[in-house]
């Protein structure tokens, strides 16, 4: 049993004992009160065990993932069935970022925010057949043109004469900056030792989230040794 369905079973029996000592008038005076507050009490528990059964269907589903930095959106990408999508042009992402938890690009799913501070764990990242330092490939999504950047950095690695031609894959500069970007959240996820890493990430405050419901804001403020009681394994 976890901890979401505990803290429901809780509230709906104190509301319960209330609303008996209520109708029985043990405590006159407080007749009304108590009449209220197991009221409350009862809503509330339904209104948990429904976000937190809606919140754990939106974490097995398809997720949205954000790189921003001082409110400018850098890069994202959409995660469904563990592979990730990536989109050809941001602009209408990057107008809509920030507005009303960006309504428009999250289409009913849950948005999680990363920034460069992130990252701050992992060292470097392997894309393709080269390895490039995490501050480099944060060079490269910010850059006005990512695939040139990307281009020389390859060259540098692999040390290709200036002469040689290097070809990538056909992909936009928003579908390279989503590709590095999806690379750093695998490698930061990869380095994570907790049963569920998403989660974890959520409440250390290395990614953020919106819209934040109930569940989401106990994630952020629970003991991380909570953490496997208020969300279950398979989430």
């Amino acid at each position: 049993m976890n901890l979401t369905l505990i803290i429901t079973l809780s509230f709906f029996a104190i509301s319960v004992i209330l609303a008996l000592l209520a109708q029985k008038k043990v405590f006159r005076t407080l007749n009304t009160v108590f009449t209220a507050v197991s009221l409350v009490l009862a809503l509330a528990s339904v209104a948990l065990y429904l976000d937190g059964q809606h919140v754990q269907t939106q974490l097995a589903g398809e997720k949205l993932f954000v790189l921003e930095q001082d409110g400018v959106l850098l890069s994202g990408f959409v995660h469904a069935q563990d592979t990730p999508a990536f989109v050809k042009d941001l602009t209408p992402w990057r107008e809509t970022f920030g507005k009303t938890a960006f309504e428009t690009i999250r289409d009913g799913r849950l948005a999680f925010i990363a920034t460069p501070d992130t990252f701050a764990s992992i060292e470097s990242i392997v894309s393709g057949n080269y390895s490039f330092p995490t501050a480099k490939v944060l060079a490269i999504i910010t850059a006005d043109d990512p695939i040139m950047m990307y281009k020389n950095e390859i060259r540098v690695f692999a040390k290709i004469p200036a002469e040689q031609q290097i070809k990538l894959p056909e992909m936009t500069a928003d579908e390279l900056r989503g590709l590095l970007f999806a690379t750093l959240i695998s490698a930061y996820f990869e380095k994570k030792t907790t049963i569920n890493p998403l989660i974890n990430a959520l409440n250390t405050g290395e990614l953020d989230v919106q819209p934040t419901f109930i569940m989401l804001w106990l994630i952020k403020h629970t003991p991380p040794s909570w953490l496997p009681y208020l969300i279950t394994e398979g989430t």
